[in-house]
């Protein structure tokens, strides 16, 4: 049964152009073709960027409002360190 899936996957994925399906079954990766691919190229920076940006955009309001809130709930700088490591 596993070995049927295998072989399913890999037919599904023969399509793919770094994917090669040799007759024996075996499949080859060529990464090369990924990597002169230029269609996914930007990919990662448009995942990483923007959460990058949010971490911190996030890490400057705690820091700014920090004050205010070891004020508002009259806590020490210990309890306020548990806010910026959380």
């Amino acid at each position: 049964m596993i070995r049927r899936t295998i072989r399913l996957v890999i037919a599904r994925c023969s399509s793919l152009s770094w994917l090669r399906v040799s007759p024996s079954g075996t499949a080859h990766i060529f990464p090369e073709s990924i990597v002169t691919s230029t269609r996914y190229l930007s990919l990662p920076l448009v995942v990483i960027i923007p959460g990058t940006l949010m971490v911190i955009l996030d890490n400057t309001v705690v820091n700014v409002a920090l004050p205010t809130l070891g004020r508002a709930f009259d806590t020490d700088l210990s309890v306020l360190q548990w806010v910026i490591s959380a």
